[in-house]
């Protein structure tokens, strides 16, 4: 194997994503996977009894994160099969945070300038939040944040 250290940034920025993820997501019951989930999990499962195809297997874990599966449905996946993979995907579910009353009312400024339509005022508000070290994102229901890594 050809190692660098460009390859092992890389790697660690995909492994922070999945874990910010897994964060983003909930469990689902395990019982109640749908077709797709389950053929997903099929899959990751014969990659493993495969001689340990990891590669193999993480394709289907990319794969996964992007299916069209529910978000509790992936969460249950990769957190199954994290118990081969052994990457800690939940830590930062479970770390967590508290957005403090200041970012909140900044949050809460920002989806008023969104919703009024002052996007210059947004983006300003999204700036400053940036610099003070948090990632900012839009959802339907509205802004969104968590630390940056």
């Amino acid at each position: 194997m050809d190692f660098s250290w460009d390859a092992l940034q890389a790697a660690h920025r995909g492994l922070t994503r999945l874990r910010e993820r897994m964060a983003d997501w909930a469990p689902a019951d395990r019982d109640g996977l749908s077709p797709g989930a389950k053929e997903l999990d099929a899959r990751f499962r014969d990659a493993v009894a495969d001689d340990l195809d990891m590669p193999e297997a993480l394709k289907v874990l990319n794969e996964a994160v992007s299916a069209d599966v529910s978000d509790g449905e992936k969460w249950t996946l990769l957190s199954t099969w994290d118990g081969v993979l052994g990457l800690d995907l939940e830590l930062l579910a479970r770390e967590g945070f508290e957005v403090s009353a200041e970012v909140q009312t900044l949050i809460d400024q920002r989806d008023e300038a969104r919703r009024t339509g002052d996007f210059a005022r947004a983006d300003e508000i999204r700036t400053h939040l940036t610099e003070i070290g948090w990632e900012v994102m839009d959802l339907a229901e509205g802004t969104r944040v968590r630390p940056l890594r």
